[in-house]
Formats: C-alpha cells, structure tokens, sequence
C-alpha cells in the first residue's frame, strides 16, 4: 500500500484544522479523550499486553469506531496514552481512504498491517507522528509557553556562560529544560516536547 505523501505544512494544517472544528476553545491540555468519545464517537479499548505481544502502542479498528491502546500505559503512562490517540487520530484524518482500499479483514490483519508499517522511516508512521505532535502542542501554544519559560532556562544557562561553559556544550541541557516545562503544560512525554522545540526550531531561541 502506498501513502501519498504530505509536506510537513500540510500535516500541520490538518491538525490545526481538526482542532478548530473539534476544540474551539483552544484551551491545554488539549482533551483529545473526550474528542475522540464525544466528538467522533470512537470507543478506546485498552487490549492487555499490546505493546508486548504486538509491539505497538495502538491501532485504529478496521471500521473506524474504536482506538484499541496497551492497558499497561492507559493505567501508568497518561502522558504516552494521550500522544498514542492523537497519534492514531493521525491515520484517521491523513489515511482513512487509503486504509479503507486495504485488504483488512480482521483484528489480527489489522494488528499485522500496523506491525508492517511501523519501522522507522515509513511515511504512515511519521506523518501521524507529525500530526500528534502538533495536534496536542499547536504552534501558537508552544511558542507562547517557550517564552514563558524561557527566562528561567536562562538562569540556567548564565551559570553554564559564567562557568566558561560554551553554547554547544549546554544547547542540548537547556532543550531538556524547557521540554521538561512544556511536558507539564501540553501534559505530553518530555521526549515529545523536545521534538516539537527541534521542529519548531525553538532552540534558536536560547542564548
């Protein structure tokens, strides 16, 4: 099966326009939850030791009504939880009519087919990767927090100036920092945060 390809504008655009029309209030933490059950009308079925046995974190059902996650992170990892639905909120905005064209008939196809294009590098993937990232810390919100919290990193890192120490040697510290911070805000994994600062280019910000 081949997905089309799509700019990283696009993806972004998909997903600020999935939240005007699904959360017009543009508060944080995005409610991606109660989107998907209230919204789309999608059920969330935790499945026992998906991640383990399947290696996958989540999978959209063949027919679009149902998101199956790992029970173990929809009871100890919220933060995962949360980037898994909005990541596969990703394939039902950017691949549903290329997933409809698929020969997928039951559950375990379905589980086969999400193992398959799940490598690193696959276009299916990255871009609901993409989508995730920035449907649960859109631009706007992500820029506004970054200058909120940044005069504090900056503390941090006249310390790092005044220990002789150069920027590249504390650029990657004060990245963490400030993903730390917006982890809280977005209510996101800090390695999440961290990849939308990069993307965002945000670091050019620090000092």
């Amino acid at each position: 099966m081949q997905i089309g390809y799509r700019s990283d504008d696009n993806i972004r655009e998909a997903a600020l326009e999935f939240l005007r029309r699904y959360h017009p209030d543009d508060t944080l933490p995005v409610p991606i939850e109660d989107i998907i059950e209230f919204d789309l009308r999608l059920d969330i079925i935790p499945v026992p030791n998906l991640h383990k046995n399947h290696d996958i974190d989540g999978a959209l059902s063949q027919d679009f009504t149902q998101i199956y996650v790992d029970d173990y992170a929809f009871e100890n990892w919220p933060n995962r939880h949360r980037f898994t639905l909005a990541h596969e909120i990703g394939h039902y905005v950017l691949h549903r009519t290329d997933l409809e064209n698929g020969e997928i008939e039951t559950f375990e196809d379905w589980l086969t087919y999400a193992k398959a294009v799940a490598g690193i590098g696959n276009w299916f993937e990255t871009q609901a990767h993409s989508f995730a990232g920035y449907l649960l810390m859109p631009s706007h919100h992500l820029e506004a927090q970054f200058n909120k919290f940044l005069p504090e990193v900056e503390k941090m890192i006249q310390s790092a100036k005044n220990g002789g120490i150069e920027r590249a040697q504390y650029l990657d510290a004060a990245v963490y920092a400030m993903a730390v911070k917006l982890s809280g805000v977005f209510a996101v994994s800090e390695s999440a945060a961290k990849v939308r600062i990069l993307r965002q280019k945000l670091d050019n910000k620090i000092p």
